[in-house]
């Protein structure tokens, strides 16, 4: 079951990371797994670890946590329950939440959504003997001529020579069934800053992959890609289980994510 770090106080309140692996670094650095962009927070502020059914946080700050009633000093250990709430010295905190056996897992992926069967009409057929799928109507219905059958297959015809030789048939866009080429990096980095409705993390997730890219850190970067990746079909999902729309930055993100991942995709 899932196991999350919600920030209950400070800058970015009522953000959640997700807990996916059995240690994760957590603070204010891009290279960290867990990421909050908050400036009183250190770069790398804790340690958490799972084993043996709880969690344990490290404090690698240089400053005194606050876990519940113990205080932690720089270096120190305790056991983080769930529930229970780490306060740091700028006045974020965050608080445990579990389920069940509380151990990480990794961010459920959505449903590969079922086809559309649309209603495919019948050749002679009038409107009311529309079925779906090209299946025969749910009530028979009288035999037609053949005439108007053959009327429609000449129309049909006429209509196929045009398309070839005409130009004005022709699209003057992007051939059909050709993907748009996602927007460069700095572009959706920006998106992603100027748009209220994506998790402020996200930008900094795209920009430690990409700088690990850059440095020539290619297994690194793959795996920042790919757990980004995770992360917005995740949360696209959410916003349309909640009904609302997915942001063009977040589109624009999984775009450019996806081409890291698999070159000359697009």
């Amino acid at each position: 079951m899932p196991a999350k770090l919600i920030v209950v106080e400070g800058a970015e309140a009522g953000s959640e990371l997700w807990v996916e692996y059995e240690v994760l670094r957590f603070g204010s650095d891009p290279s960290c797994e867990l990421v909050l962009a908050d400036s009183g927070v250190e770069p790398h502020a804790l340690t958490v670890r799972y084993g043996d059914g709880r969690y344990t946080v490290f404090n690698r700050s240089s400053a005194p946590l606050q876990l519940d009633a113990v205080t932690l000093a720089p270096s120190e250990s305790g056991v983080w329950r769930s529930g229970k709430t780490l306060r740091f010295p700028n006045g974020s905190a965050l608080k445990l939440e579990t389920s069940g056996d509380g151990a990480p897992t990794r961010r459920p992926l959505p449903a590969d959504p079922q086809p559309v069967r649309e209603a495919v009409p019948v050749a002679g057929a009038s409107p009311d003997d529309v079925a779906i799928g090209g299946g025969s109507p749910s009530e028979p219905k009288p035999e037609k001529s053949n005439t108007g059958a053959i009327i429609a297959g000449l129309v049909f015809a006429v209509a196929a020579v045009l398309i070839l030789f005409s130009d004005e048939f022709l699209p003057s866009g992007p051939a059909a069934g050709e993907e748009k080429a996602p927007a460069p990096f700095s572009e959706v980095v920006s998106l992603l800053q100027k748009d209220p409705n994506c998790a402020p993390d996200l930008w900094i997730q795209l920009s430690k992959s990409y700088a690990d890219a850059y440095r020539g850190d290619e297994v690194r970067s793959a795996a920042g890609y790919r757990r980004l990746r995770d992360r917005i079909v995740w949360e696209k999902n959410q916003l349309l289980t909640q009904g609302r729309p997915v942001p063009d930055a977040l589109l624009e993100a999984e775009s450019f994510v996806t081409q890291q991942i698999t070159p000359g995709a697009y």
